[in-house]
């Protein structure tokens, strides 16, 4: 399936509305690999009306929107509190009640959920993989590997400094994975790993030049899916 952008401008709209073209907000891309960076981008609800910055922005995006005027404290209640309450307590007076909360996480769902949502969750059950739909596929070795990289910081480093010294120590991988891995960059772990069902059933193989040139955003879908905390 492929999607498009084209939908963006009303994000664009209502945010310029609620909170002027000047207001900063922050992109966030987290990696999904080791071998990736995450991505911190920083800009104004105006620049996104650019073609150039809309372009960052995928199924994986998720845009922060900070608060665009602190709520006002109660003087009264901040008198009550004391000193040390002003800067905690007073604040979670004023804090919507959490519905994932402690004393309320042990409550069943359907507490949390309004009735939208319910008929999301039910229709869940129903759901059916979109045709040509990709999943992080490889050997045990090579997830095992991964996972290592991932959880231990000092062998990220390594691997990094030296992928190749660090691949060949790990034994279990098939030779293009060594191949890959030894590149040290995640462009071919996505395009070894990244796998349709059809390719899994028909054992289908990359050439040397596909493995090397493999792109991370090849595999993703170009439809914004952004998370936005705003606070008027």
């Amino acid at each position: 399936m492929t999607f498009n952008n084209d939908k963006f401008s009303i994000l664009v709209d209502r945010l310029e509305k609620d909170f002027g073209p000047n207001h900063t907000v922050v992109h966030y891309v987290g990696r999904v690999l080791p071998q990736a960076v995450s991505k911190i981008e920083t800009f104004t609800v105006g620049d996104l009306r650019k073609v150039e910055v809309q372009r960052h922005f995928d199924a994986v995006s998720t845009l922060y929107v900070p608060p665009r005027d602190m709520s006002p404290v109660d003087p009264g209640m901040a008198s009550k509190l004391g000193p040390v309450g002003v800067r905690t307590d007073v604040i979670e007076a004023f804090r919507p009640s959490l519905k994932w909360s402690a004393r309320n996480i042990n409550h069943k769902l359907s507490y949390a959920y309004n009735r939208y949502e319910s008929d999301v969750v039910e229709k869940l059950k129903d759901h059916v993989v979109p045709e040509g739909h990709r999943i992080l596929q490889g050997s045990p070795a090579m997830k095992t590997f991964l996972t290592d990289l991932a959880l231990k910081p000092r062998l990220l480093e390594e691997y990094r400094e030296d992928p190749a010294a660090v691949v060949d120590r790990v034994d279990g991988l098939t030779e293009d994975e060594k191949y890959g891995l030894k590149l040290g960059t995640e462009g071919p772990v996505y395009a070894l790993m990244s796998k349709t069902t059809e390719d899994v059933s028909s054992g289908k193989q990359l050439s040397r030049s596909d493995i090397a040139g493999g792109k991370p955003t090849a595999f993703l879908s170009a439809v914004v899916i952004a998370t936005i905390i705003i606070a008027l």
